[in-house]
């Protein structure tokens, strides 16, 4: 038997394990990340979609305000604040990675109404601007595909 020493043990490599790990390894801890299935993605395989505020201050200031009033302001506003700022980012670093993936920003998934195709519509979701769509890709898609790119950043 072998024997490691190690600052954190993650199982699981979906989106929490992978967060977790990858925070970790950052802040400088030694970590080891155990999955049992042949392929990373945990719960994450299976298509995902995004929504994401586009990079304009008016669009993002509309975007927070719509979100804090639909949640009575009970949201954290300064978390919400970032989301609305930074979220254009995310599309823009998947890209880099090849991900496979289609980025939309007008279309029938923009309602005047605030809702999402299929969604209620009464979600207290931030009304995104933009939408990224991660394609399905043999085993190991939609989220996987997020959490396999940034395994090898």
């Amino acid at each position: 038997m072998e024997y490691s020493k190690t600052d954190m043990v993650v199982l699981g490599t979906g989106g929490a394990g992978m967060t977790a790990a990858i925070t970790a390894a950052e802040a400088g801890a030694k970590v080891v990340v155990l999955e049992k299935r042949p392929f990373p993605g945990g719960a994450s395989n299976t298509p995902v979609g995004f929504g994401f505020v586009k990079n304009d201050p008016e669009l993002q200031d509309k975007a927070f305000r719509s979100h804090m009033d639909r949640t009575r302001w009970t949201a954290n506003a300064d978390l919400v604040r970032n989301y609305c700022l930074t979220s254009w980012e995310v599309p823009e670093m998947l890209a880099k990675t090849n991900a496979p993936m289609t980025v939309r920003t007008e279309g029938p998934a923009f309602s005047a109404s605030g809702g999402q195709p299929g969604g209620s519509g009464n979600l207290p979701v931030v009304q995104p601007t933009g939408m990224c769509q991660l394609q399905a890709v043999g085993q190991g898609h939609g989220g996987a595909q997020m959490i396999k790119a940034m395994v090898r950043i």
